[in-house]
């Protein structure tokens, strides 16, 4: 089989290979530069950690019920290599190690023997993990970053097809594992398995016969042999053994998505959301909820009216304006728990969980959050000095991987149903759950007394979590006349209020972009939705 000698990515490959199934595409259509490099970044990090374990445990057994025992990457490794010393780990170890410099020069990660099959799943398995790491640490470990801030610049990784490079049956080609009357039928059911099986801790170093067998004299790379002889674990590039171990996260369960009552889409929070980009949607859940504290305290049960001379002097700094007009004759206590609903957001960012609204009042709080943060990016960008008053990264170290306004809608949005009340051609519908295109489109009750139910696949926050204590003792010593006045929501009192502010609008046009061609087979009920009242059944419009 002929491959280019020009890039030679595959050129490991020896004649045999022809029998089996290997990949055929382009290296940089299975793995892209920043893949690649993140995936260079793991063999390097993984082989740190293994060569550490293989100083640490020596020749001794290794216990996988010991404390701290997951926290290794031994114990990654099958049970059978256990009882192995320390010059099988070693080699384990260096199986990284080779992966990594072959990818690091051009070519593709080819395994040559199990342990390479073996630590090339570990790799991509865990390379996303690498996504954790700041744009300063991967840029100095040569992981190419998309330099501009724009959103399309920047696509998360891709896995699947990478793992085509781990050959089934590749072991079946190991020489020393076959008896000598099987010839060359490598699919030949008969051929007897030996102790152990071929992909066992006796071949785990044994060459396949399909690539062409590494160096094998080409020794340990210098820093893990001086390791290996004694010397502390100093490994080259700027990530240390303990940073590595924080970026893998080895033994740790994650908590990001235990907000599912099921099984998560998505495996490893920070290719969706980088650390970096938590804290700054943190910081805006920070300044929304001030703002929401604010507008409590001043108006406790009061109705917000958009139209007085007093609110319109307030409007550019007003948390009920970014709420929909249904909202403005809320009382006091549902106001509170609409800002508890940033700071719930908040708080899961910042202990590092997926920000997964729970019920409406959350997915409209996490739409506030991402406007105030596409607020705070703008000036991260224009004012050098901006970042350092939030202890936020200087703007150079938010590249486009830090803002994917669109993905984070995705992932962690299950519908944007509630922006129906921002349209004044559709909030009659957002407020009858019985109205057809309601029932078509699926939203449920979206009025605002429903809006603190927890959606049926999450489970819901904890009841005795409390609200900001800063705010309770203000609200102890706030205005009488504003948290005792009659409530409009409960009275039907609400006065009329103009069209919303024109933010939220844009994201709502977009969703009954979607809405439409969710629905084009049976237009309907969205139809109705969007012409106005119902007249069928003689409802009036919002």
């Amino acid at each position: 089989m002929s491959r280019s000698e020009d890039t030679n990515a595959f050129g490991a490959y020896a004649e045999d290979a022809q029998y089996y199934e290997i990949p055929e595409e382009d290296l940089d259509r299975i793995l892209p530069a920043f893949s690649r490099g993140l995936l260079t970044v793991a063999g390097r990090m993984l082989a740190t950690l293994a060569y550490r374990d293989a100083v640490t445990y020596g020749d001794r057994p290794f216990d996988r019920f010991a404390p701290q025992a997951t926290r290794t990457v031994l114990y990654l490794a099958p049970e059978a290599s256990d009882t192995r010393d320390r010059t099988f780990r070693a080699g384990a170890a260096r199986a990284f190690h080779d992966l990594a410099e072959d990818l690091d020069t051009g070519k593709a990660p080819l395994p040559r023997c199990a342990a390479e099959d073996w630590a090339l799943a570990q790799m991509l398995t865990l390379a996303s993990r690498g996504c954790a790491a700041t744009d300063g640490e991967l840029r100095a470990l040569g992981v190419p970053l998309p330099e501009e801030h724009k959103e399309g610049s920047y696509r998360p990784p891709y896995w699947e097809d990478a793992w085509q490079f781990i050959v089934e049956d590749a072991k079946y080609s190991i020489p020393e594992a076959r008896p000598a009357d099987t010839g060359e039928d490598v699919e030949n059911e008969a051929v007897p398995e030996p102790e152990g099986g071929r992909d066992g801790p006796d071949y785990w170093f044994s060459p396949y016969s399909i690539t062409t067998p590494r160096d094998p004299h080409r020794g340990h790379p210098a820093w893990a042999q001086a390791h290996l002889d004694g010397s502390p674990l100093v490994p080259v590039g700027p990530l240390s053994a303990e940073r590595s171990a924080e970026l893998l996260r080895l033994g740790s369960r994650t908590a990001a998505w235990d907000a599912y009552e099921g099984q998560a889409e998505y495996e490893e929070l920070a290719e969706i959301l980088t650390p970096q980009a938590a804290q700054v949607l943190a910081v805006a859940a920070g300044i929304v909820a001030e703002r929401g504290y604010h507008d409590l305290l001043h108006y406790g049960d009061r109705v917000f009216d958009r139209a007085s001379e007093e609110d319109v002097r307030r409007l550019h700094d007003s948390f009920l304006l970014e709420l929909p007009p249904v909202c403005d004759g809320q009382g006091a206590s549902w106001r509170l728990a609409m800002v508890r609903a940033l700071d719930d957001l908040g708080n899961d960012l910042r202990a590092g969980r997926a920000p997964l609204p729970r019920c409406s009042a959350e997915e409209l709080a996490f739409h506030l959050m991402l406007r105030e943060a596409e607020v705070l990016f703008d000036f991260l960008d224009d004012d050098e000095g901006f970042a350092e008053g939030y202890g936020l990264p200087p703007a150079e170290e938010f590249t486009a991987r830090h803002r994917q306004f669109s993905l984070w809608r995705e992932v962690f949005l299950q519908d944007e149903d509630v922006l129906y009340h921002y349209d004044k051609g559709l909030a009659h519908v957002a407020a009858d759950p019985d109205h057809p295109a309601s029932r078509q489109l699926g939203t449920g009750d979206i009025r605002p007394n429903g809006w603190f139910v927890t959606f049926g696949n999450l489970r819901p926050r904890d009841a005795a979590r409390g609200f900001n204590p800063g705010v309770l003792d203000q609200l102890r010593t706030a205005d009488p006349d504003a948290f005792f006045a009659s409530t409009p929501a409960l009275t039907g009192a609400v006065p009329e209020s103009p069209a919303p502010a024109p933010d939220l609008r844009d994201e709502f046009e977009t969703f009954i972009g979607y809405a439409q061609r969710r629905f084009f087979d049976e237009p309907t009920a969205v139809a109705m939705a969007l012409t106005g009242p119902n007249k069928a059944s003689g409802r009036a419009g919002g």
